[in-house]
């Protein structure tokens, strides 16, 4: 039943997501066109320097613009098709109350990934094809760097240090998402003023998580501290750090995630 319940929730959705995803790439393409015109004159005009400035300004809140709306659409779809009378509608299904959540999560948590892939796709068009004269330059300079890095942690770690990079990145999405379910899934227990009580339990987590990373932090700088040769010794801090931090990542998306199926399951409280 999981499955279709997420066959359905893609169904739900797709079309706006799929817009969302379509006018960042889209976006990427157009701007980078646009900046290659600039970039290819060897002298602006103080006219061209300003109408640059206010199309970077403008793709700048447009990127922004599309980021914010995906997260406000998935956040709003879970909170409407479970919180509202349509969540009458959804727990009337033959389906248990975790199989209803975990399905709007999932989908939420894959769409969300999604869109930030396309957010990447959309930079790094705008890069490519906005600097293609400098293109050959950038590309030797990345590789500069990589090889600097490569010689200093040795190839196995450099590899084993970018995937577990991209694992945290990846699992940093899914915690932020589910962080924003969570805060919902509390907010829903007030009889009245649920949106505040969903804003004010965001906001509280918010400052308990950002204590916490603090204390992370300290002891990572003070590790980084102690060592003479950063270089030499990186693997002594960076290699434990980075363990910690998929581990704190898994921890609490599995908070979230059972905390929001509890409340659901022992509370629910529909408009």
């Amino acid at each position: 039943m999981l499955g279709k319940l997420i066959k359905h929730e893609f169904k739900a959705t797709w079309k706006v997501m799929a817009i969302i995803c379509a006018v960042l790439i889209g976006t990427g393409i157009v701007g980078g066109f646009t900046l290659r015109s600039f970039v290819v004159q060897d002298d602006m005009t103080d006219i061209q320097a300003l109408f640059l400035t206010f199309i970077s300004m403008f793709f700048i809140i447009l990127l922004a613009s599309m980021a914010l709306l995906s997260t406000a659409y998935l956040v709003v779809h879970y909170y409407r098709s479970l919180y509202t009378s349509q969540g009458y509608l959804s727990f009337t299904l033959p389906a248990s109350i975790t199989q209803v959540v975990s399905s709007r999560m999932i989908v939420a948590c894959i769409w969300t990934i999604a869109s930030s892939l396309c957010f990447v796709i959309c930079l790094v068009l705008v890069t490519v094809l906005g600097s293609a004269h400098y293109l050959p330059y950038i590309t030797e300079g990345i590789d500069e760097i990589v090889t600097d890095i490569k010689d200093s942690v040795g190839i196995t770690m450099f590899y084993t240090y970018l995937i577990q990079y991209f694992l945290i990145l990846i699992l940093g999405i899914i915690s932020r998402i589910m962080m924003l379910f969570f805060s919902i899934s509390i907010g829903q227990l007030w009889e009245k003023h649920k949106i505040l009580g969903a804003v004010i339990a965001y906001f509280t987590t918010t400052f308990v998580l950002s204590i916490i990373s603090t204390f992370m932090s300290i002891g990572y700088y003070g590790s980084l501290a102690a060592i003479d040769s950063y270089y030499s010794s990186v693997d002594s801090f960076l290699s434990p750090y980075l363990l910690r931090c998929l581990i704190y990542s898994v921890v609490l998306i599995v908070l979230f995630y059972v905390g929001s199926i509890a409340i659901s399951n022992k509370k629910l409280n529909l408009d």
